[in-house]
């Protein structure tokens, strides 16, 4: 396997890592209902992140290469901070405190320009600077969390997080401005030509957020500090195929030649669907008293809740991989065509439990996940074959 890939996995371990450290932290000291209100708080910065999508995103990945980007970037923060001003305002229904709902609009802002950064450090294939853009955060926040774990508070939570986030934004920032001054004879790429591209990739942000996260929304605190636990396990399976989709989407953003590219993408779908099903497999004889030993008492229902989730997470993988093909080639339209089908699924499974209340859920939730990410497969596979068939290549056998 190619350096780049490994190197980018241990990355995403190193991550996840800092992730779950965090995690155990808040659910062994303060229990399910506090943890539900940080997942929240997280939600909530990832809706503004949506925001990073309206100026370029992943768009730029591709447009980039030989472009500067200062007047999109500029174009961004405006935008940034008017969707971030409308996410925060959000956190009104959590907080009372008008200084903890400034900390969360510039945590909005710079989730959103971190990510944009982050972007243009792929359209460069600056992984590593990728990288550390994003291992900054976690690492950062478990540690300022940890030092301050005796005091403890939903505040100080918030706090973490914005100190996090301004260190990760000033390390992009750093790179971004270097990178310029070496593309000053560059000709600087306008929003006219993303905006088409631009309005698809933010409507496939979007409904795909809201395939992964609408529970997240509608859950009791309590509940959704399990159910996120749960997921947050299962999803940590997508270090895999986030890694092999990082390098895939530099890599070929770069490379022509459609046959090296379907060549390509063909093997790490292969790689990633035998380790995911190998992952499967060992998360099935695990028990509920090793995630209570991790968590705490309140999550004894997590090993349950895998069982139904991380179907949702395998499919989730093999997609990540196909749509990161289909956006290294700008076919944008693809990608929205399978976000959006799994936001139909799951739109209409929640009207089905808006008359059936009763069936909510932790186990529902898990079940819808699988279900939507099941049918966002089915069309992900559809699509990618029929790119074999139209460059006359043999179909591939996906194990």
């Amino acid at each position: 396997m190619n350096k780049h890939v490994v190197l980018n996995i241990l990355t995403r371990l190193a991550i996840a890592v800092f992730n779950f450290a965090t995690i155990i932290l808040l659910s062994q000291l303060k229990g399910a209902a506090f943890k539900g209100i940080c997942t929240k708080l997280i939600a909530i910065a990832s809706v503004a992140q949506i925001a990073s999508e309206i100026g370029g995103g992943a768009v730029i990945v591709k447009m980039a290469q030989n472009k500067r980007i200062m007047h999109l970037f500029s174009f961004n923060i405006v935008v940034m901070c008017i969707i971030s001003l409308i996410t925060a305002a959000y956190g009104i229904t959590i907080f009372d405190s008008y200084q903890v709902l400034i900390m969360l609009f510039f945590i909005c802002v710079f989730a959103s320009v971190s990510s944009f950064i982050g972007y243009y450090c792929l359209s460069k294939q600056a992984i590593s600077i990728y990288n550390l853009i994003n291992f900054t955060q976690p690492c950062l926040m478990f540690l300022i969390l940890f030092f301050g774990k005796s005091t403890l508070t939903v505040s100080y939570f918030v706090f973490a997080f914005f100190i996090s986030y301004a260190v990760s934004l000033i390390i992009g920032l750093i790179y971004l401005f270097v990178q310029s001054k070496r593309d000053s004879d560059f000709q600087e790429l306008t929003f006219k030509e993303i905006s088409h591209n631009s309005f698809i990739a933010i409507l496939s942000h979007i409904s795909g957020f809201l395939t992964q996260r609408i529970f997240y929304f509608i859950l009791p605190y309590f509940v959704l500090g399990v159910y996120s636990n749960a997921l947050s396990v299962a999803e940590s399976a997508l270090i895999l195929a986030n890694s092999l989709s990082t390098y895939l989407y530099s890599k070929l953003s770069s490379v022509d030649n459609i046959k090296e590219q379907l060549k390509l993408t063909n093997q790490f779908i292969k790689i990633n669907s035998v380790i995911m099903l190998i992952g499967y497999v060992l998360i099935l004889f695990i028990p509920a008293e090793f995630y209570v030993y991790f968590f705490g008492s309140d999550f004894s229902q997590v090993n349950i809740i895998l069982r139904y989730a991380f179907p949702g997470v395998l499919f989730n993988s093999v997609h990540l991989i196909i749509g990161h093909f289909f956006s290294s080639r700008a076919n944008f339209k693809i990608n929205f065509y399978l976000t959006i089908s799994g936001f139909i699924c799951t739109l209409l499974f929640s009207v089905f439990l808006f008359f059936k209340q009763n069936w909510i859920s932790v186990n529902t939730a898990a079940l819808m996940y699988s279900t939507s990410y099941f049918f966002v497969f089915v069309l992900a596979m559809y699509f990618f074959i029929q790119q074999f068939k139209v460059n006359n290549e043999q179909v591939p056998e996906i194990n």
